[in-house]
């Protein structure tokens, strides 16, 4: 049953929507979240097999250094940190967030870009 039909019938957001919320709430969008993202998920080659209880492991282990390192927000809930180490899906390759320097100038010439290519 598609997360669209269960939004219309019992009001409960999409699965997509409430990842994205558990992701900000519970601190993995900020820098430092980003940052311990990566070097948790750093730690598994996916060029072999990956079993889905080391990724619980690895999302429990981010979720437990994100509260150590205060990045949870106030609205943050245990039934979002929850949902981060039971639902969220284990990425296919490694995380890399290293920042890449970018002045305004190329971000905005970049967004023009894209804003030209989305009218055509």
């Amino acid at each position: 049953m598609p997360n669209s039909y269960l939004y219309k019938r019992e009001g409960l957001p999409p699965a997509s929507l409430q990842l994205a919320e558990a992701l900000d709430a519970i601190g993995v969008l900020t820098p430092g979240g980003l940052r311990a993202t990566s070097e948790a998920w750093g730690q598994v080659d996916f060029t072999e097999r990956v079993r889905w209880e080391k990724a619980v492991e690895l999302r429990q282990q981010l979720v437990v250094r994100l509260r150590r390192e205060g990045l949870p927000g106030k609205e943050a809930s245990e039934g979002q940190a929850g949902w981060l180490v039971n639902r969220w899906q284990m990425p296919m390759y490694k995380l890399e967030f290293s920042p890449i320097p970018v002045s305004m100038e190329e971000l905005e010439a970049a967004r023009q870009d894209a804003l030209v290519l989305h009218l055509y």
